[in-house]
């Protein structure tokens, strides 16, 4: 498929017991229809024998009956160029074990046992013919670039480093068996990095990647399509520092290619937002945070700017939980109201009304006079420029600041990681704060957080008002009218860029293409335009996340753990962007 994606079909057809030319037939069959779509195509441990076989896997019969299906098998595989991966009894030094046949193009490639290996390297497995063979072996895909490792049974502890697993197993079907297996396999791929697939006799199939289950069913379905995403789980461990796979552990290469298909698999267009819904939670995890730092900096008090908008709301409501559940006075949360020249009515109105739903302390200070008497002792006539509008966020972080001295209490930043990511505060003004509670939650994730508060609080009059909220338009408001996504772009396209442009180490021309597929409303022009505004504003930036306080880790991405240089021009991400629109 398209950019390191490779589609794999687990198969379980209707296999007879012991029939192994008719299982054989069935397979053949199996593999015509799913090699029209997949790179890979994978069926159980015991699928030439349609399941385990017991004590009559000691006869000749049967062991040569098994040579000679997967012999066909193998003759088949020449009307297509997809990978077989089969399951059949072998006899080795050390018995008979189970093995799995690679085949590709007409030939056997390669064999995995299920053994220690002794005796098996070069076990002649049709017509005279070696083959290498190895014990849970480690193949190579050099058109993937990506290394490919075969195993057998339930043991979820049998690990090996390649970057995709196929796990081929006999394991019966129980009450929750498949619910057990598909999590072992997520949170292996998570852990290992790795694409994983497991495939049972009884019909059961799970494969996951870096942590995301991607298909799981029963023996209801025959065949069961994934697409590995083998470019992100080789990115993933680049990132992560893990070795990619030695030349030395490679039994065999198999000249597999890709079918360059288009890409089908859900991508999704909120991936900072979890999907078991731990809405409840992220709050939580923030008000843990605040309360630590707040005990780390032996305060009792917490101390922010609360403006009507999203972010700032986000940390009120984080705080207030936080209290309640600590049984902590809420009077000891202190939120300041800040008025400006572009506050608007309907911002203000839902800051006073919110303080008095969370019965927090306010303090309010209008900022209109000291930022007008700073403009007139700085020679500044009044233009409503660069510094018109910083004038008035550094006048804020003044005030916070000295309000935290006057009052013993933490101040915490409300901006979040969208904001942060391109640039979207003021060096020396909103950028500034002792502990930042939203510094790795996106504008995504607070929207998603507060509509589920919203449905879930009792604190009905709270949620009216932060309906209200979400429903006005994202402004820093320092000008009348000023609204941010006229400016930056939508930030759905923005988190969709940071989580895979940064964070999973795309090409920006894979970036676009899974933009467009989560985005079919989005021109690809349009995605281009706005990821030029986002590698050009990330990069200009840094210098401000690189003097930034501490914040909340929510999720595996977290930009302060980046480090990157303020003088890094990223001139080789802003070419490679700029180059997409040369090919409109």
């Amino acid at each position: 498929m398209k950019y390191g994606y490779i589609k794999t079909a687990l198969c379980s057809p209707e296999l007879r017991n012991g029939a192994i030319a008719y299982n054989s037939d069935k397979i053949k069959e199996t593999v015509s229809a799913a090699a029209k779509k997949a790179e890979i195509i994978v069926f159980g441990e015991n699928a030439v024998t349609g399941g385990s076989i017991g004590g009559m896997s000691g006869y000749d019969a049967v062991i040569n009956a098994a040579k000679k299906a997967v012999s066909e098998i193998a003759v088949h595989s020449k009307t297509h160029q997809s990978l077989v991966i089969v399951g059949f009894p072998a006899r080795t030094a050390d018995g008979t074990v189970s093995a799995a046949a690679l085949i590709h193009g007409g030939k056997i490639c390669a064999v995995a046992v299920n053994s220690d290996g002794n005796g098996a390297q070069g076990y002649t497995v049709v017509g005279g013919e070696s083959v290498p063979v190895s014990a849970c072996g480690t193949f190579f895909l050099p058109a993937f670039g990506t290394t490919l490792s075969v195993c057998f049974g339930e043991d979820f502890d049998n690990v090996v480093p390649a970057e995709i697993i196929i796990n081929l197993s006999d394991g019966a079907p129980l009450i929750g068996s498949l619910s057990e297996r598909a999590n072992a396999v997520k949170v292996l791929s998570d852990r290992l990095i790795c694409g994983y697939a497991y495939v049972s006799d009884c019909g059961e199939k799970t494969v996951a990647d870096c942590g995301e289950t991607l298909a799981s069913s029963y023996e209801s379905e025959e065949i069961t399509y994934a697409e590995i995403d083998a470019d992100a789980i080789r990115k993933a461990r680049a990132l992560a520092g893990n070795c990619v796979q030695s030349d030395s552990y490679v039994a065999a290469e198999i000249p597999l290619k890709s079918k360059n298909a288009d890409v089908t698999r859900n991508i999704n267009p909120l991936p900072f937002v979890p999907e078991n819904g731990e809405f409840a939670r992220i709050l939580d995890i923030m008000g843990n945070a605040v309360f630590s730092r707040m005990t780390a900096a032996r305060v009792k008090r917490v101390i922010f700017g609360l403006s009507g908008g999203l972010d700032s709301t986000m940390v009120l409501v984080a705080c207030e939980k936080l209290f309640a559940r600590k049984n902590i006075d809420r009077k000891n949360i202190i939120a300041v109201t800040m008025s400006g020249f572009g506050s608007s009515d309907r911002t203000k109105n839902n800051a006073k009304e919110l303080i008095e739903a969370m019965g927090v302390t306010n303090i309010d200070i209008p900022i209109a006079d000291a930022v007008t008497n700073h403009l007139k002792a700085i020679g500044h006539g009044g233009k409503k420029d660069i510094v018109y509008e910083n004038a008035q966020a550094r006048e804020r972080a003044q005030i916070l600041l000295d309000l935290s001295n006057a009052h013993d209490a933490l101040l915490l930043g409300t901006g979040d990681l969208s904001e942060i990511a391109l640039g979207w505060s003021t060096y020396g003004g909103d950028q500034l704060a002792q502990f930042n509670p939203n510094s790795s939650a996106t504008k995504t994730l607070i929207r998603a957080v507060m509509r589920n508060y919203c449905l879930t609080s009792s604190n009905a009059k709270a949620a009216e008002i932060i309906n209200d909220v979400l429903a006005t338009p994202v402004s820093p408001e320092l000008i009348p009218g000023q609204v941010t996504e006229d400016v930056l772009g939508p930030y759905e396209l923005h988190d969709f860029f940071l989580y895979n442009l940064i964070g999973k180490g795309f090409s920006a021309e894979k970036t676009v293409y899974l933009a467009q597929k989560a985005y079919p409303d989005f021109t690809r022009k349009t995605v281009i335009k706005h990821l030029q505004t986002f590698v050009k504003r990330f990069f200009a930036n840094q210098f401000k996340r690189n003097a930034s306080c501490d914040g909340v880790a929510l999720c595996k991405f977290d930009l302060s753990r980046k480090t990157i240089s303020s003088e890094f021009s990223g001139e080789q991400f802003i070419a490679e962007a700029e180059k997409l629109l040369e090919k409109q």
